[in-house]
């Protein structure tokens, strides 16, 4: 591919968002898409809104100037996001769109998968009984994704113990992405051990 052929194949993909972002004048991000370096990522755009220049005739209208676009590479996010946590952690930190679509994983069976695929149903890691009602981590996936809100839960994966803590990210009242980090444990069994 020459690079006048990749830029035509990003500009493809940021025109749709553009039109988005255009008629709805609120911030707007792509899922993942394949960049023109190869690599995948996500694309950030932001409208500029002329907010100054109203008439009486427009009211309540803002007028659409342009928009600010950013490229982001999953590569570059994912060591951003890897960098927030410790070290000395041994978690896995995972983020999921909207739209249950995974644009980092630290789980192997989640690459480029969506969460609310119907073949991880009863594939990946069940909880421990929490209220007698068991389930699994794409459950916790799906419930972090459609009711954004900061949460954690201990389940079994593997055979091991892991704390599954999940946060939205919010911007202007629009949920954008999930976090959810995944941070195996063990417990010790007596204080000797601690």
């Amino acid at each position: 591919d020459t690079m006048d052929e990749k830029f035509k194949v990003f500009s493809t993909a940021a025109q749709a968002y553009f039109e988005k972002i255009k008629d709805t004048q609120v911030p707007s991000y792509s899922n993942r898409i394949k960049l023109t370096d190869g690599q995948s990522g996500i694309l950030i755009l932001y409208p500029i809104i002329d907010t100054q220049n109203k008439t009486i005739t427009q009211n309540k209208t803002n007028e659409f100037k342009g928009a600010i676009l950013a490229g982001v590479s999953s590569e570059t996010l994912d060591s951003f996001l890897q960098g927030q946590i410790s070290p000395l952690s041994s978690a896995n930190l995972s983020l999921v769109d909207s739209s249950g679509m995974m644009i980092l994983t630290g789980i192997p069976k989640l690459v480029d998968a969506n969460v609310f695929d119907k073949k991880f149903d009863s594939s990946i890691g069940r909880s421990v009984n929490d209220n007698n009602r068991e389930k699994n981590i794409i459950n916790v996936f799906r419930s972090a994704v459609l009711n954004p809100r900061v949460g954690s839960t201990d389940v079994i994966s593997n055979g091991k113990d892991v704390t599954v803590s999940y946060s939205p990210v919010i911007s202007n009242d629009i949920q954008y992405f999930t976090i959810v980090l995944f941070l195996p444990y063990t417990l010790a069994s007596s204080l000797y051990d601690v």
